[in-house]
């Protein structure tokens, strides 16, 4: 009888249920509310502890994930606006191009070399910008705009 008792208090304690008939064998006391009393309290704390955890976890996750989101569309932005620039500059550079032909072509006009200097001085080329500024000034001394520009440019 002491045999079956141990099996029935095992499978009880595995599946955690209630407790049942359980055979008493010679006016001995029963241990097993004290053993799954104990068995259920470890496991609720161990339980708690578990979803504490799996909160804090679950939480800086979130927080990995919204900064990730974040970082994301800082960098697509970026981009767009580096692609932006790129596209500007292209354009910048082709319009160089046109007012080159066009000064080259027409020598003494006036407005050419005013614009490839303002163009020059647009993409940083500060020496460029200069020549063409004092080529627009020789052409046309009273010509505000190029001193205004030239002014600038020498700083």
């Amino acid at each position: 009888m002491a045999v079956k008792k141990f099996i029935i208090k095992k499978n009880r304690m595995n599946n955690n249920l209630p407790e049942q008939n359980t055979p008493q064998t010679n006016g001995e006391e029963s241990l097993s509310p004290r053993i799954s009393l104990f068995i259920t309290e470890r496991f609720s704390f161990q339980k708690t502890t578990l979803y504490t955890k799996m909160f804090f976890v679950s939480f800086l996750s979130g927080i990995l994930v919204f900064n990730i989101i974040f970082q994301v569309t800082v960098f697509v932005e970026n981009a767009k606006k580096v692609q932006s620039m790129k596209n500007e500059r292209v354009a910048v550079s082709k319009e160089i191009q046109y007012w080159k032909q066009t000064a080259a072509k027409y020598d003494g006009y006036r407005d050419a070399y005013f614009r490839l200097a303002a163009l020059e001085y647009k993409v940083g080329a500060v020496n460029e910008s200069k020549q063409y500024m004092e080529k627009t000034l020789e052409l046309d001394p009273n010509f505000e705009a190029g001193r205004v520009l030239g002014e600038k440019i020498q700083r």
